[in-house]
């Protein structure tokens, strides 16, 4: 989804994390999985594939190498129309079934007090758009995936994962100036999103990790619990 300012009238802001915030669980190594069923040779990746995972585990690796290696596996060399096809089709059965209740409630009452949401998630963009423009966000920063001169996905990202610190920077870059313009919202269940959380105006910790529940009771965040499907 591009990215379109909100409106003169609008003064309020919500950003909503996906994965396990909105969702049930993470997105993304479902996603993989539901590509290589429909590509078996991918299957011939695995040994990589767990092999860096392991090496992520012991921190020997950054998460952004991770996702990378796992998206060359089953999508290198794809066209856009066909990713954005299979992105498509994964998103719209999530979307029925595997939302957390209380993250609809939440979005639909955004949307009718008028706020402008904004979906932010270190998922590739690819994937979120589709989230996005199923849950009818006005916008959404993601993380880029690389494509090479004829459309063709390349498997690497495109700047920085968009995780943790970045995401308040990622909003920057896109949105610049929003704190001093807009009271903003922020929900998130990872303790790796507490900057953003600390930067918004009122923050909630839906269905908290344990890190983060220690430090939304240190910081008097609002806890949540959004429930499951």
């Amino acid at each position: 989804m591009d990215y379109t300012p909100p409106e003169s009238s609008c003064q309020t802001l919500a950003f909503f994390d996906l994965d396990r915030t909105i969702t049930c669980q993470g997105t993304f190594t479902p996603f993989i999985l539901f590509v290589a069923k429909r590509k078996p040779k991918a299957f011939w990746h695995l040994p990589k594939i767990l092999a860096t995972a392991l090496l992520y585990g012991l921190g020997r690796v950054k998460r952004d190498h991770l996702k990378g290696v796992m998206l060359k596996a089953v999508l290198s060399g794809e066209s856009r129309t066909t990713v954005h096809e299979l992105a498509g089709e994964f998103a719209a059965d999530w979307i029925k079934s595997r939302l957390r209740p209380g993250a609809l409630k939440a979005i639909h009452a955004h949307q009718s007090a008028g706020h402008y949401l904004i979906l932010i998630t270190a998922s590739f963009d690819f994937c979120a758009g589709q989230f996005g423009e199923g849950l009818k966000f006005d916008s959404v920063i993601s993380t880029k995936a690389q494509w090479d001169e004829g459309g063709r996905l390349i498997g690497d990202i495109d700047g920085k994962n968009c995780y943790g610190e970045e995401k308040l920077q990622a909003i920057e870059r896109v949105m610049p100036g929003i704190k001093d313009r807009y009271f903003i919202h922020a929900y998130s269940d990872h303790y790796s999103d507490l900057p953003l959380l600390k930067w918004a105006d009122q923050a909630a910790a839906v269905n908290p990790d344990a890190r983060l529940a220690m430090f939304a009771k240190e910081m008097h965040f609002e806890v949540m619990d959004w429930g499951r499907p």
